[in-house]
This record gives C-alpha cells, structure tokens and sequence, in this order.
C-alpha cells in the first residue's frame, strides 16, 4: 500500500515522498523521515527500540532546542534513550504532550486514526520539503509564503480569522528555527501582515545555511 501511494503521487504530480508505516503516528512520522526522498521504512512493534536507536533526540518531531537541551542534561541522547527513562524521571520536567509522545514512541497508541471528513479545525498547517537542501534566501521565503498563503486560504474556506501564525525553517541536519505571531485584531488575508511575517523570517534565516524545509501553522 505504502509504494502505491509513492508510486501514484509520483507518477500525477511529479513528486517524490516518503512513507512511515507502524503502529502508531508518531512512529510512522519518524519512520518516513529516516530514508527521504523515497524511502518506505517500516517499524513492527517488535523492532520499536532498534529503531529509535538510531534517532538523535532532536530529530522526534516536536522535540525543540529547548526541550532537547533539557533531555540532554537527563542523559537523554536518542529517541531511545527517551522512552527508556522512567516516567517519574521525565514528567516532572516535560508537559502532557511530550507524555502522549512517550507513550506512542513506546508503541502505545495515544492519538487516534480518524478516517472521517474533517470539518472543524483547531490549526491548520502546511508545509514544504525540497527535493533538495538550499541556501537559496529568496526561494526560502517564496516557499514559505506560499505556505502561508495556503493556511490562510484553507482557513477562509472554513470560515475561520487567523489570530496566530507559527512559522519555521528546518535545516539540512534537522534543527529548527521558529518564530510565533500574535495579531491584536483575527486576519482573514495575509497580504497585510506580509511585512510582518518577511521580518519574522529575516529573523529565521541565516546566511550559508543549508536548508529543507519550509513551514506554517496558523490558529
């Protein structure tokens, strides 16, 4: 099933992805970013530790600077590491999603498989992986507006306002760089806030960095 969807995705639009299957989301999240861009990585319950093994800490999604500087004073180097510490060692540090992140990392489903049409949204997201890495400044942020624009068209077609808008650039060697705006008045079109949100990523960007991804997410 994972190569027909590669296969067909390939063959209609001209993209290549990679595909995670296991037995939790969190697991299948990590499996499709360990063989891009065409990988089909697969992570039975049984192999669950060999795996993580090999996943530095900072490279779980969700896991940021912040929170990877504080695992690693726990001892905590790779995602294995993590869900190998005790939880009474962990939860006194760490909030109730970096536990449902424990917990699925472990093999134990917390977030629920929903095959229904989604109508509500609580955020909304896109992002943008390259084919391949740049250090391109102009491209970075033609992307990351498009991402933009992309958010705020979805968000219109349910009748939402954005109140606020999450922005990232990831790096070749999977770090983070992110930035969180707050607008006084709920904005249905991101043409007005376009100084704002160049300023945001002139903040983001640095220089002769090596960069994959792009990414929005607005509430």
């Amino acid at each position: 099933i994972g190569r027909k969807i590669q296969n067909d995705i390939q063959q209609s639009l001209g993209i290549p992805i990679s595909i995670g299957i296991s037995i939790t989301k969190s697991l299948a999240k990590l499996a499709s970013e360990s063989k891009k861009p065409r990988g089909c990585t697969i992570v039975p319950g049984k192999n669950i530790e060999l795996f993580l093994a090999s996943v530095p800490i900072a490279h779980v999604w969700g896991i940021g600077p912040s929170t990877t500087a504080l695992l690693t004073k726990l001892g905590i180097a790779t995602a294995r590491d993590f869900i190998l510490m005790p939880p009474e060692d962990l939860f006194p540090y760490l909030s109730k999603p970096f536990k449902d992140l424990w917990y699925e990392l472990r093999g134990t489903a917390v977030h629920a498989i929903d095959t229904d049409t989604k109508n509500t949204y609580q955020s909304i997201s896109r992002t943008r992986t390259f084919a391949k890495p740049t250090q391109d400044r102009n491209y970075l942020w033609a992307q990351l507006r498009e991402n933009i624009e992309a958010c705020f068209t979805k968000a219109r077609r349910f009748g939402y306002s954005v109140a606020e808008v999450h922005l990232f650039l990831k790096t070749q060697q999977f770090r983070y760089a992110s930035v969180s705006l707050r607008f006084s008045t709920p904005q249905r079109y991101p043409l007005t806030q376009l100084d704002q949100f160049e300023n945001a990523f002139s903040g983001m960007y640095k220089k002769g960095g090596l960069y994959r991804a792009t990414g929005c997410t607005v509430g």
